[in-house]
């Protein structure tokens, strides 16, 4: 087991999650834990997600791809959340700014789009961004929309997001679009967690619920979603759902529904991921690194350690196959085979 990963653990059972629920019971939480068990992801005791952890079969044997060069780069002033290749550059999405920026494969900042607001161009908490053959989609979170941009980053609609289903202090924090033009959005939601999906031809906006947290992906159309830990009922109150460590699962996701595919190998508890050439690329915050694993959940190699001073989480590829994975600070990981 690598040096931290102890301590990591340590940190997200002790630091779970947790939400005050005084106005439900206990025995409501039960119910719903019950009713989760013939579910693709069900809900578990936290006294299961403990023997998972602690049995010796689910340790990642943890091994370092050593031809991986890892690099940095520093957007000074900014946060970087989201980010997606757009015509050789990176857009990136300035959470602290309520911007987005064009940066070059150097690192430099060549455009700044947008200013904090809430008008056409303007932002409140960006997050997510994605990108299909035609539009740019960013999440603009503190706005509850989703603003759709040409590839030459004008403007061009929004799209309101309900959320009298999901508590206004919770994040969302991902979005992907599908071949049809679907939008999914996911969030760190544990009262209410799933995946938004909005049918841009209808403009029904629906929640399927699949006791989802994490993030997403998309790869020739598919959208793909990964589970950042297990939901869990903690054994003492505060009664709510918790989110840590334990075994994580990949879903594919559709306008009808969302369907589990693989469990990937070992204990884990993941940012955001990548899908290229039948391979997860996946950011893991247990471990600290960047690691990838087969499209069937198997646990392939590290291709590098992240600083651990980082809350690293999103990540995204340039047209020559670098990884980019921003540390949720100025700092952005810089991996290429």
């Amino acid at each position: 087991m690598r040096k931290g990963i102890k301590a990591a653990f340590s940190l997200l059972l002790v630091s779970s999650v947790f939400l005050a629920a005084c106005q439900n019971s206990q025995s409501e939480y039960k119910q719903r834990m019950k009713e989760s068990k013939n579910t693709s992801l069900s809900i578990v005791e936290e006294k299961e997600m403990d023997s998972l952890i602690l049995d010796s079969e689910n340790t990642l044997d943890v091994k370092t791809e050593s031809g991986v060069k890892v690099s940095e780069l520093r957007v000074d002033g900014a946060k970087i959340c989201g980010m997606t290749s757009l015509n050789n550059d990176i857009l990136l999405a300035d959470n602290k700014n309520g911007q987005l920026l064009l940066m070059n494969q150097e690192g430099e900042v060549t455009k700044r789009i947008g200013s904090l607001g809430s008008g056409p161009l303007e932002f409140q908490n960006p997050t997510g961004i994605t990108k299909d053959g035609q539009y740019v989609y960013v999440l603009d979170d503190g706005n509850s929309r989703v603003q759709i941009l040409n590839h030459n980053l004008e403007y061009v609609k929004e799209i309101k997001l309900e959320r009298s289903e999901l508590d206004s202090a919770e994040v969302l924090e991902d979005i992907e679009v599908d071949a049809g033009g679907t939008i999914y959005i996911s969030g760190n939601f544990l009262l209410n967690p799933g995946i938004i999906v909005l049918d841009q031809k209808s403009g029904e906006e629906r929640f399927q619920e699949i006791n989802f947290c994490g993030f997403l992906a998309s790869e020739q159309g598919y959208v793909y979603g990964l589970t950042s830990g297990q939901l869990y009922l903690p054994r003492e109150e505060p009664i709510s759902f918790g989110l840590g460590t334990g075994i994580c699962a990949v879903l594919g996701c559709t306008l009808e529904g969302s369907d589990k595919l693989h469990e990937l190998q070992g204990i884990n508890s993941f940012g955001d991921f990548l899908v290229r050439d039948q391979m997860l690329y996946c950011v893991s915050q247990y471990h600290n690194e960047l690691q990838k694993f087969g499209i069937n959940g198997e646990y392939i190699e590290s291709m590098g350690h992240l600083d651990e001073e980082s809350v690293t989480q999103y990540i995204c590829q340039d047209e020559e196959e670098r990884l980019y994975v921003s540390g949720m600070n100025d700092r952005i990981f810089v991996f290429q085979e």
